[in-house]
C-alpha cells in the first residue's frame, strides 16, 4: 500500500543524492529533498546509482522515500490489481462451468 500512497500523495522535487551503500544484497542510495511547503524529507532514492552521488536529481517524493520515476511506484498496485482481476475471472468461469452441468 505504501507504493500506492506515494503515487497519489508524492510531490515532484529535486533531491540531493548523498551516498550509496550495500544493504543486504542491494545497493541503496539515499538523499534528501525539500518540499514546496518548506518541510524536508530523507530516505532511499530509487532509480539512482553510485555515479549520482553528489548530484541533484529530479524525483517524485514522499516524506521518507523518493524515486526518479513515478511509474516505479505504480508497479506494485498494478501487479496486485492484475492478480485480483485474474482471480475474479477464474472464479466467474468456475461458477459458470458448474451451473451448466
Amino acid at each position: 500500500m505504501g507504493n500506492a500512497v506515494g503515487l497519489v500523495t508524492g510531490e515532484a522535487v529535486t533531491a540531493q543524492v548523498e551516498g550509496c551503500a550495500k544493504e543486504g544484497k542491494y545497493n541503496v542510495c539515499r538523499g534528501s529533498w525539500v518540499f514546496s511547503d518548506g518541510s524536508s524529507g530523507t530516505g532511499p532514492i530509487n532509480g539512482v546509482g553510485g555515479d549520482d552521488v553528489g548530484r541533484a536529481v529530479d524525483v517524485w517524493a514522499v516524506h521518507d522515500q523518493a524515486t526518479t520515476s513515478r511509474l516505479a511506484w505504480a508497479t506494485t498496485p498494478a501487479l496486485f490489481g492484475a492478480i485480483l482481476m485474474a482471480l475474479v475471472i477464474a472464479v466467474g468461469v468456475s461458477r459458470r462451468a458448474r451451473t451448466r452441468f
